[in-house]
């Protein structure tokens, strides 16, 4: 067997084993169906999940909660300041806190590689757009994806985020987020037990959580991954491959890793988590894993299921960083990105079938 990825096992699929004759839907029940949804390709499903990560919002208790703050953020806004439920809100608030406190931004994003893609394609979809078509065709350069690349722009060009931000990963802007200088962040989960550590963090205890936003098209915002196993084709005891992916998806082995930090992916392991976690002195270990439970189940959606999901964020998140840097504007960039990634699509024969 060989772990997996929903982001990337696309470009595996032909070297691995369907996996439903090893699963009976009984077997299934337990796990994420929006996971197991993007992880089965062509009528087959190729990966088996272990654990999952989603973003959410993270925002600063002791800026929201400040009364002056919220006194001036109606008078300019016309509306209550409170975490943000839409990207347009979110927005606001990146612009409001900039610059309120020394040293302070609004947001960050990882601005770099896959990263920049990823969180331009989850507000894409927010926004009631798509990357590609039903035919596989670019569609990222729409309506939508112009408002989406604008978005960045308009954070950046207003000095909203970090100078430096085409070059962070998500080390980078975790780091900005806990050493205090950022109000307001779209974060994975994983970074949970860094944020509350009082020795190394300046946030610890100063930040709550809340689900992703909504964009202009209703959606609210789920790019999201789940590590998972799955079995080569060249297994020579796929048998014994799939009983021990069984082992180690099991409830209790699944349970076992989630109390180390793990996001689970079975409904019978969240009950038992959030129960453990309900004894906690912190009220928000309780809540983040039911946002968690919440945003996995409802908003989880993967990348393009196709091999080139990386080559097309190569060609993608250098036209977005110029976008940003005000090099070219969103549509001709985006225009010229399509063009390409139409290209490499067509001579990988997407086109042919």
């Amino acid at each position: 067997m060989v772990w997996d990825h929903t982001s990337f096992f696309s470009q595996y699929i032909p070297f691995l084993e369907p996996l439903e004759k090893y699963f009976t839907p009984e077997e299934l029940k337990d796990f994420s169906q929006a996971i197991l949804k993007s992880a089965t390709r062509d009528g087959h499903l190729w990966l088996i999940p272990r654990h999952a990560d989603i973003s959410v919002v993270h925002y600063r208790t002791d800026l929201y909660g400040n009364e002056q703050y919220k006194a001036e953020f109606k008078a300019k806004y016309g509306y209550d300041l409170a975490p943000p439920e839409t990207w347009k809100q979110f927005f606001d608030h990146a612009e409001f806190f900039t610059g309120k406190e020394p040293g302070l931004l609004g947001t960050n994003f990882a601005g770099k590689e896959e990263a920049l893609s990823g969180r331009f394609y989850e507000i894409l979809v927010a926004n009631g757009g798509k990357m590609l078509d039903e035919n596989f065709k670019p569609a990222f350069n729409s309506e939508a994806g112009v408002k989406t690349a604008q978005f960045f722009r308009d954070l950046y060009e207003r000095k909203l985020v970090p100078a430096d931000m085409t070059s962070l990963l998500w080390d980078g802007v975790a780091n900005n987020f806990c050493q205090g200088n950022i109000a307001v962040h779209n974060e994975w989960f994983g970074w949970y037990a860094y944020f509350q550590d009082p020795k190394n963090c300046k946030v610890a205890g100063k930040f709550d959580l809340i689900r992703q936003p909504v964009g202009e098209g209703g959606i609210r915002s789920g790019w999201a991954g789940a590590h998972a196993f799955s079995i080569p084709a060249s297994s020579k005891n796929k048998e014994a491959a799939a009983a021990l992916i069984k082992f180690l998806t099991s409830e209790k082995i699944m349970y076992e890793e989630a109390k180390l930090g793990f996001l689970p992916v079975r409904d019978s392991v969240w009950a038992r988590l959030i129960a453990d976690a309900a004894k906690s002195d912190n009220p928000l270990d309780k809540k983040r894993l039911e946002i968690a439970q919440t945003a996995i189940a409802n908003d989880f959606f993967a990348p393009p299921l196709i091999a080139e999901w990386i080559p097309l964020t190569n060609i993608l998140t250098p036209k977005l960083q110029a976008i940003m840097l005000g090099d070219i504007d969103a549509k001709q960039g985006l225009d010229e990105a399509a063009a390409e990634v139409e290209k490499m699509l067509e001579e990988a024969g997407y086109y042919n079938k």
